[in-house]
């Protein structure tokens, strides 16, 4: 139904007929889907029901009619194109009796009192609707899909389900604010959709100081090199053509998870005023550089809270949160606390050997604390640390 109405021009007609018919003595519904829009070309009606096979349209995914194929073989039905004078006209048929299917794919089988005469069609495509409100967290990475056809969006959902959080949005402002809301770890997004479009909204985020670090994947059926580069400018991170290969796209999705860690490791694991590479935006460079500046600024106060942090840079304590997550990894609290321990390992490598000193000069009052914190760094107390430096220095 959605591609008869998406391909017949206004004023056109979509016929939609429902009838039961009988077969070898078995009851089906048989559903017929007529349109008198462009047709489907002859040489790709063969494999029409095959994945990433979209014809001359390439706005198409490919994956549509595979996906309403395959959602119908799971009913124990069947669907074909048949040659129609006009446009386009698939029939699907179901069995539709309680006998055609097993108690396990029967919603609600328990519940309902059965008999040779009632109907009861399975609904196995709830599954994937209801698994989105069951997803536990897990440590697993958030990615939010914004694409505006729906049969691609069930089909990104459905695999990328198992590894990873995945939210939803049907066009670049919805998009835009589920990004606004959640701060995911990674965004999906077509290119042309309503409301607004994908380079729209990747411009809006990484223009947005709390949004900016956030890495964009676009679909598009666009492929020539002008409108990529007009996606690299506003800040995509890398493209997949359609229609893809599935494949492809998760070992991109890795890759880009798999950066964002390494940028984090540079974060965290370079000089204690960090110098940013170039694959941070403006922002994320100020932010991090500014931040730590404040930290460094104020390493000896023992009342570093997040209130003061953001109050400095300019934005809330949800904001700065975020951020710090996003960029590093870290909570606010560990991030002020790796710059701590660098600048006390720091003392302890020029030969500071009085752990209270040290200790002092972090801004932190308790000595079991200290020592809490330095060994999550280090693996070693300041006190074992020193000995181990004056035995090799020996």
């Amino acid at each position: 139904m959605s591609n008869a109405f998406k391909n017949t021009s206004k004023n056109g007609i979509v016929e939609i007929e429902l009838k039961n018919i009988w077969n070898n003595a078995r009851s089906f519904a048989n559903i017929s889907i007529k349109d008198n829009g462009p047709g489907i070309d002859d040489e790709i009606k063969p494999y029409i029901f095959e994945r990433y096979v979209h014809g001359s349209k390439r706005g198409s995914s490919g994956v549509g009619l595979h996906l309403s194929s395959e959602l119908i073989k799971e009913h124990h039905g069947s669907i074909k194109l048949t040659d129609s004078k006009y446009g386009s006209e698939f029939i699907l048929n179901f069995p539709v009796y309680r006998e055609e299917y097993s108690s396990e794919q029967i919603i609600g089988a328990n519940e309902i009192e059965t008999n040779e005469n009632s109907i009861l069609l399975p609904y196995s495509e709830l599954n994937v609707l209801n698994n989105k409100n069951k997803i536990k967290s897990n440590g697993l990475n958030t990615v939010v899909i914004v694409e505006d056809n729906l049969d691609l969006r069930l089909y990104l959902h459905e695999f990328l389900k198992s590894r990873y959080i995945v939210h939803e949005a049907c066009n670049g402002l919805e998009g835009l604010k589920i990004t606004e809301s959640l701060v995911p770890d990674l965004i999906i997004a077509d290119v042309m959709m309503p409301e607004m479009d994908g380079i729209e909204m990747v411009s809006r985020i990484k223009g947005d100081p709390n949004l900016s670090h956030i890495p964009i994947i676009m679909l598009t059926a666009k492929t020539d090199l002008e409108h990529q580069r007009i996606g690299f400018d506003a800040g995509v991170f890398d493209y997949v053509s359609k229609p893809f290969n599935m494949e492809i796209l998760i070992k991109k999705i890795e890759n880009v998870m798999a950066f964002q860690a390494s940028l984090r490791e540079y974060v965290l694991n370079g000089k204690v005023i960090v110098e940013l590479k170039n694959h941070f935006t403006d922002f994320d460079k100020k932010f991090i550089e500014s931040l730590t500046m404040i930290i460094e600024d104020h390493i000896d106060d023992t009342n570093l809270k997040a209130e003061f942090f953001a109050q400095k840079l300019g934005i809330s304590r949800m904001q700065l949160h975020r951020k710090i997550k996003g960029l590093t990894g870290e909570t606010t609290t560990s991030y002020v606390n790796m710059i701590r321990m660098k600048h006390a390992k720091n003392m302890f490598d020029d030969n500071t050997v009085r752990v209270q000193e040290v200790m002092y000069a972090v801004g932190i009052s308790s000595h079991s604390y200290f020592n809490k914190v330095f060994k999550t760094y280090y693996g070693v107390t300041p006190s074992n640390y020193i000995k181990n430096k004056i035995q090799k220095q020996a």
